[in-house]
């Protein structure tokens, strides 16, 4: 069995359903595989919106050609995706909920929310927020749209920060979401300790900042000493939260029947587990 980490991502499947979190975290039956990854349409074109202003802050692409590649990179999986091809190789094609489930959606709808997601990186590219960001340096980059992993005093963590770079004062780190997420508190707590635990930085040059994405507005968190142990716990918490059911907590172990099914049944109709799920089958 894996060892057992913690992620903002992995928290919020285990509160929208106790049975969905077994079957993407624990189940290993190879039929469960391809299932793990697939997106319903807007999650997924909302995912490779944000790769794309990703790889706009990396460089090499203005806004132009930021998204022509986007427009591109959408018809492309959505083609990949309608043929099945997360099935054969789950690990490098993305899947769309809409063509797992054979859910018709009208030609005029696809095309609308690949212009929309277009549309959201033009905006992104032409604000001050873009700009400021892919004007530093190389040197002083740190991650951008990478997934990272790092030790919070004997909890292995996962986080994606949009993008960090060291500052005159310390390291900036910066998370997108939209407005009013609910996440937020943990994946903020999170990444302060991220440039503390992995890059070394003292509390106090710590800067986090919350973008609502794709156009703003932003907010600024910086923290004391005290504000990290706390950021600590809340993150601690919620690992205990999501290690509470396990079987074997030490080992990792988890059994199907010790996680209940969500009372939601719209959570249960966009879970991309639907078909394999005991609730249905």
């Amino acid at each position: 069995m894996a060892p057992f980490y913690w992620s903002p991502e992995r928290y919020a499947t285990f509160h929208a359903c106790l049975r969905r979190y077994y079957y993407r975290y624990y189940a290993e039956a190879p039929a469960f595989r391809p299932a793990r990854d697939l997106r319903p349409r807007t999650a997924w074109a909302d995912e490779w919106l944000r790769r794309g202003a990703h790889e706009f802050l990396r460089g090499g692409l203005d806004e132009e050609a930021a998204a022509a590649r986007l427009l591109q990179v959408l018809r492309d999986d959505f083609k990949a995706s309608r043929q099945h091809g997360y099935r054969a190789q789950p690990k490098t094609t993305d899947g769309l909920f809409e063509h797992e489930y054979a859910i018709s959606v009208p030609d005029a709808e696809w095309k609308d929310l690949a212009d929309r997601a277009v549309a959201d990186l033009r905006a992104f590219c032409r604000t001050d927020y873009a700009r400021a960001l892919a004007a530093v340096p190389a040197a002083a980059r740190l991650a951008v749209g990478e997934f990272l992993r790092f030790d919070l005093l004997g909890l292995p963590v996962d986080i994606r920060p949009d993008f960090a770079a060291r500052t005159t004062n310390g390291v900036a780190l910066h998370a997108w979401g939209p407005p009013g997420d609910g996440a937020r508190p943990l994946a903020r707590a999170a990444l302060a300790w991220l440039a503390v635990g992995l890059w070394k930085a003292a509390p106090e040059s710590v800067e986090v900042v919350e973008y609502d994405f794709p156009a703003g507005p932003s907010a600024a968190h910086r923290f004391t000493a005290e504000d990290l142990e706390a950021a600590r716990e809340l993150v601690h918490d919620a690992a205990y939260e999501t290690r509470y059911p396990l079987a074997d907590p030490d080992r990792n172990a988890a059994r199907e029947q010790d996680f209940d099914f969500t009372d939601d049944e719209a959570t249960c109709r966009a879970c991309p587990f639907l078909k394999l799920c005991a609730r249905w089958r």
